[in-house]
């Protein structure tokens, strides 16, 4: 593992919430090490680290057979954002478990209409998140960023809903990243 003063971004340690977060990249090899030495294991703070740690931890895998990419309809089971409500009320938009050897963080959505006025996202037992969307059509970039993205580990089960104020079919594209072992989707 790296130790804290060699990780640093511009110049800056990087320390979060008191505990350093790791994310896939490589610096060179150590001053003095061997011709040809393998770079060192460097990771980048944020979600993406988080996700990357808890992967190579469950998995027991080195960070190098771990892929980091964005949220896909199919990771959730779907193969659309799109949500139909028969009427008001909650209606689902995705009912699945995590695919296993795969990890994912919910940070946001997008949405463009004025049918829905919540997301409702629960994994395991708990609801995780409730994220009002209502407003996101009178902003100029439509997005809902969650600065405490909520995580679900693979196996479990989770239910994305969306309520809704009247029938209709609108599109709320879920933003989030994955964190899953080489191979599953990317090489």
């Amino acid at each position: 593992m790296v130790e804290i003063e060699k990780v640093i971004m511009y110049g800056i340690p990087i320390v979060i919430g008191g505990a350093i977060v790791y994310y896939l990249a490589t610096k060179p090899a150590a001053a003095g090490a061997p011709a040809g030495a393998a770079p060192q294991e460097v990771m980048k703070p944020g979600i993406e680290g988080e996700l990357m740690s808890m992967a190579m931890k469950q998995l027991g895998l080195p960070q190098s057979e771990i892929v980091i990419r964005g949220l896909r309809p199919q990771d959730l089971g779907i193969n659309t954002f799109n949500v139909t409500a028969g009427g008001a009320g909650w209606t689902t938009l995705a009912n699945a478990t995590v695919a296993d050897n795969t990890f994912i963080a919910f940070t946001g959505c997008s949405y463009g209409g004025t049918n829905f006025a919540q997301l409702r996202i629960t994994s395991g037992a708990s609801v995780r998140e409730y994220w009002p969307i209502s407003f996101i059509a009178g902003l100029e970039s439509q997005l809902w960023h969650d600065d405490s993205p909520s995580i679900a580990q693979q196996n479990q089960g989770v239910m994305i809903e969306a309520y809704a104020k009247a029938a209709g079919t609108e599109e709320i594209n879920i933003m989030g990243v994955v964190a899953e072992k080489r191979g599953i989707t990317l090489g």
